[in-house]
């Protein structure tokens, strides 16, 4: 049961019964009758079998979270000595914690298919502590994939720049002429100051969900879900400009518009957050830049939801070594499979 249990990610009850049945009846009883389904030592009840898991993890563990992370990357580096693997624990002198991991095959996408377009985006709730996990990818000739990830103690530009210099010091033909991010301000400074000639583009579907939730937000008066849905019309008919000219007359046409004199809110939003980053959203800059057709990171997305939903079922609010051991064991390998 502990092989099962720390091993191999068993988490479920009955999936750890469906196990045990298997090994008596196909291991130690193969060929001859098993004992009765009643005997305890053999088939264990439910309230047995969760008493023997939370006696396995409350045991199994080393002082600190932290410290079981450290024996984990030592492992992984003697297994996997051409694996990067970097981990920084955090520190009452300041150091701020840091975990880096790469696989040859994922420097090798990375090489074939990062320098045009990558894609970044960060998932939230993976483990019992407010850490967010990165997820660096890139569209192969087959489907998205993850080529790198990182997991820093805050989302701040420091932190994440920090990151990324780790992986460009492990891939040093990685220098993408784009990349593609949700609207944070703190992962697009950081990407510029790493790759200074890049251009960081927003993610359509992020633009998209951020308008729809502002919009929706009471205190900005568009409860009215005919002027609601007027209103997105005007922003998508600037996003999808063309052309600077389609571009300058859909920005006038939006603030001739009567639900512009309306909403102070409105004025504000657009004016002080967007305009300003026109650059990074408006189709025009991107028809006359990339060479591949991404416009979204939801490749990124169906990453991290394949990880939280599938491969970290059962592991809620789980230790970080936790997190760590699915991502290495399990869904980087699984990744390259597919």
């Amino acid at each position: 049961m502990k092989y099962l249990f720390i091993d191999n990610g068993v988490r479920s009850v009955m999936e750890m019964k469906r196990h045990i049945v298997s090994y008596v009846e196909q291991e130690l009883f193969r060929n001859e009758k098993p004992p009765d389904k009643t005997h305890r030592r053999y088939y264990p009840t439910s309230m047995d079998i969760r008493n023997v898991m939370n006696k396995i993890k409350s045991t199994n563990q080393a002082p600190t979270d932290q410290d079981d992370l450290h024996n984990l990357c030592d492992e992984i580096k003697k297994t996997n000595p051409d694996h990067t693997v970097i981990f920084r624990p955090s520190t009452l002198g300041g150091d701020k914690f840091l975990f880096v991991y790469q696989t040859p095959w994922q420097r090798r996408l990375l090489s074939l298919y990062g320098n045009e377009m990558c894609l970044m985006d960060a998932t939230y709730r993976t483990c019992r502590y407010a850490l967010p996990l990165f997820f660096l990818c890139v569209r192969t000739n087959v489907s998205y994939c993850v080529v790198a990830s990182f997991i820093p103690q805050q989302e701040d530009t420091a932190s994440i720049a920090e990151a990324i210099e780790v992986i460009k010091q492990h891939n040093p033909q990685w220098n993408p002429r784009h990349m593609m991010v949700d609207f944070s301000i703190a992962e697009i400074t950081a990407l510029e100051q790493s790759f200074p000639d890049c251009k960081v583009f927003i993610c359509d579907f992020h633009r998209e969900k951020a308008w729809k939730e502002w919009l929706s937000k009471h205190e900005h008066g568009f409860q009215d879900l005919y002027k609601r849905d007027h209103a997105l019309k005007l922003l998508r008919t600037i996003a999808k400009s063309s052309t600077v000219e389609e571009y300058t007359d859909s920005v006038a046409v939006l603030k001739n518009d009567d639900i512009w004199g309306e909403s102070a809110h409105l004025q504000a939003y657009f004016t002080k957050t967007w305009q300003p980053h026109a650059n990074r959203w408006v189709q025009y800059y991107r028809n006359n830049s990339l060479l591949v057709g991404i416009n979204t990171n939801n490749g990124v997305e169906r990453q991290n939801e394949l990880l939280k939903y599938s491969y970290l079922t059962g592991f809620k609010n789980c230790r970080i070594t936790e997190l760590v051991q699915v991502l290495v064991e399990r869904f980087v390998p699984d990744s390259y499979v597919k």
